[in-house]
C-alpha cells in the first residue's frame, strides 16, 4: 500500500470513529425539520435559605408534686400515664409531727388564756388598793402592763394553733390543675419531706416544641415566624409558629433555646421527636419546571433553543426541588431559553416553532 492510500485509510477510519462517537452522544437524525414547541426563558427567582433543627414536644405546665409535711406516704394509688382531674386527692401524709405540733398549740394557749385571766384579776385588785391609797400609781401601772403583755400571749397562741391546723390539712394532697402523672418518684410507706418530689404531672393542653438554634442563626429567628414541623414517627408534618427565643445561651453549647407553638387540635405527646425548620433567608437561583426537564439515561437534560431557533441537547446539574421545580446549578445560564412542552418529538438540530 502506498503513502496516499495510507494517508486515505487513516481519514476515513477518523471520520469513521468520529460518526461514531457523534452517534452515541446525539440523537438520530430528525426525521423533520421543524417541531411545534412551547419556549421559556431561564431566569433568576428567590428561594427560601432553610436552617433544620431537632426538637422535643413538652408541656409547657409541668408541676412537681410535693408533700409540706413530713410523714409516711399513704393511699398513693396513682400511676405513670393516669390522667388526673383538678382537686383530685393524690396521696395522704400520716401527720404526726403536724398533729403533735397541734396538741401543743393548743396547751400553749390553755395557759397563755390562763395567764390573762390571772393578770386581769390582779389589774382589778390594785385598781381598788390604788383608789383606798395601798399601791403606788407605778404598781398600778405594771398590773397594766400585765395584762398588755397576756393578752399579747393569747394572740401568739391563737395564731399558732391555726398554722397548726392548716398543716394537718396538708396531711391530703391534691391535685393543682388537671394533668398526666409522668413520673412516680416514691411509693407508699416511703417516707415523705418538704419539698421531695412525690409525683410529677404534665398539662398535655399546653404543649410545645423545645428545640435549639446555634449563635450563627439566631438573628434571623423571632418570635411569630413561622416553622415546619416534622414527626417521623407519626407521619405527620405541620405548621408551627415561634412563640418564644430564649435570649441567654447555654454556656458549653453555645446555642439558644427556641420555643414553637403546636397548632390547636393537634394529637401529639410529649417527648415525641420533631425535626424543625427555619426560613432564614432568601437566595436568587435559576429555576426549571419539571416538565421542561427529560433524563437521557440517570443525567438530566433541556433542550435549549438558540438565536436562530435550533434546538440543542444539553445536561444539566440539578439541585433542590421548590413545589414542582428544581434548582439549576450547572448547564444554564440566565436568560436561556429552553424548551417546556412540545407537540412531537424533539431533536437537535430541529428549528422550534413556537407553540401554546
Amino acid at each position: 500500500m502506498n503513502l496516499k492510500q495510507l494517508l486515505f485509510a487513516g481519514v476515513l477510519l477518523t471520520v469513521t470513529l468520529t460518526g461514531c462517537t457523534d452517534s452515541e452522544h446525539s440523537e438520530a437524525p430528525a426525521a423533520q425539520d421543524e417541531v411545534k414547541a412551547s419556549v421559556i426563558a431561564v431566569t433568576p427567582q428567590p428561594v427560601p435559605v432553610f436552617y433544620d433543627s431537632s426538637g422535643t414536644v413538652v408541656s409547657e405546665q409541668r408541676v412537681t408534686i410535693t408533700s409540706r409535711l413530713s410523714g409516711y406516704i399513704r393511699d398513693l394509688s396513682v400511676n405513670e400515664g393516669d390522667q388526673i382531674k383538678a382537686g383530685q386527692v393524690l396521696f395522704r401524709v400520716d401527720p404526726v409531727d403536724a398533729r403533735a405540733r397541734q396538741e401543743s398549740a393548743r396547751a400553749a394557749l390553755v395557759q397563755a388564756e390562763a395567764d390573762l385571766a390571772d393578770a386581769e384579776s390582779d389589774q382589778q385588785r390594785f385598781e381598788t388598793l390604788f383608789e383606798q391609797g395601798a399601791v403606788s400609781q407605778r404598781q398600778l401601772d405594771k398590773a397594766r402592763l400585765r395584762v398588755k403583755v397576756a393578752q399579747s400571749a393569747v394572740k401568739q397562741a391563737k395564731a399558732a394553733l391555726r398554722s397548726a391546723r392548716n398543716q394537718l390539712t396538708y396531711a391530703e394532697v391534691r391535685a393543682p390543675g388537671n394533668g398526666i402523672v409522668v413520673r412516680k418518684l416514691k411509693r407508699n410507706g416511703d417516707l415523705a419531706t418538704p419539698g421531695a418530689p412525690v409525683l410529677m404531672m404534665e398539662n398535655p393542653d399546653q404543649l410545645v416544641v423545645d428545640t435549639y438554634v446555634d449563635e450563627a442563626n439566631i438573628s434571623h429567628v423571632q418570635a411569630g415566624d413561622e416553622v415546619q414541623l416534622r414527626f417521623p414517627a407519626f407521619d405527620k408534618q405541620l405548621a408551627g409558629k415561634v412563640l418564644q427565643v430564649v435570649g441567654a445561651a447555654d454556656p458549653v453549647a453555645h446555642n439558644f433555646l427556641v420555643k414553637i407553638a403546636l397548632p390547636d387540635g393537634v394529637n401529639v405527646l410529649a417527648g415525641a421527636y420533631v425535626k424543625v425548620r427555619f426560613t432564614i433567608a432568601t437566595r436568587e437561583v435559576l429555576m426549571l419546571p419539571a416538565k421542561a426537564l427529560f433524563r437521557r439515561g440517570d443525567l438530566p437534560a433541556v433542550h435549549v433553543v438558540d438565536q436562530q431557533n435550533i434546538a440543542h441537547y444539553r445536561l444539566v446539574r440539578l439541585g433542590q426541588q421548590h413545589n414542582g421545580q428544581y434548582e439549576v446549578t450547572a448547564g444554564l445560564n440566565a436568560g436561556a431559553k429552553v424548551i417546556a412542552s412540545t407537540e412531537g418529538v424533539v431533536r437537535s438540530g430541529m428549528r422550534v416553532v413556537a407553540g401554546e
